[in-house]
């Protein structure tokens, strides 16, 4: 027996991607380089500065065509400033690099949340501390084909926000992290045999 005319007999949901996303702000880059025998005599090494800016003026979404747009400056993803700063020094065999992330504090929830929940945490916990990420590495050219390096990843240990809805703000709960590694250049290996293989 069939259904009545004009009567719905399946409905199906798809997923349609109508949402807009808009950004304002400015990005800016800065590098310098020096040899530093010009400035402290011979066997000083060089000196390498690289800096990564931004300033965010404005994001916002409109989930769908006809609705007003949400805005999502200062919450997790979106600090209003943040920088990248890279020094790099080198010396014969030996090489330093040493590296700083930072950004503003910000939401440690959706800014949806915080307007209907003023109160959903004390105040203090409102915004995240800074991203304040200190790292280093020290490296050394054993041979033309061997590098060896360690470092320390979150030198300082900062630690995450406490009450954040997604973790990882200001900086990821694995904390401070030391490493060591090897590279091996295969394409200076002329003769394996000196390495034992």
């Amino acid at each position: 027996m069939g259904s009545p005319a004009g009567s719905i007999s399946q409905a199906r949901s798809t997923q349609i991607n109508v949402a807009l996303f808009y950004t304002a702000g400015v990005d800016f880059t800065a590098t310098y380089h020096a040899d530093l025998d010009d400035y402290f005599g011979s066997d000083s090494g060089a000196l390498d500065l690289h800096l990564i800016g931004n300033h965010l003026d404005k994001v916002a979404m409109t989930p769908l065509p006809g609705q007003a747009p949400t805005d999502m400056s200062n919450e997790p993803g979106s600090p209003f400033w943040q920088f990248n700063i890279d020094a790099s020094w080198t010396l014969d065999k030996w090489s330093v690099d040493y590296n700083w992330q930072w950004y503003n504090g910000i939401l440690n929830f959706k800014r949806q949340t915080v307007l209907s929940e003023p109160n959903v945490v004390a105040k203090n916990l409102i915004h995240t501390a800074d991203q304040n990420i200190h790292s280093i590495q020290v490296g050394y050219d054993a041979s033309s084909e061997i590098h060896v390096y360690g470092g320390i990843d979150n030198l300082f240990y900062q630690k995450p926000s406490p009450s954040n809805e997604d973790i990882g703000y200001p900086v990821s709960p694995i904390g401070r992290f030391f490493y060591a590694g090897v590279k091996f250049n295969t394409d200076d290996f002329s003769d394996f045999s000196g390495l034992g293989l």
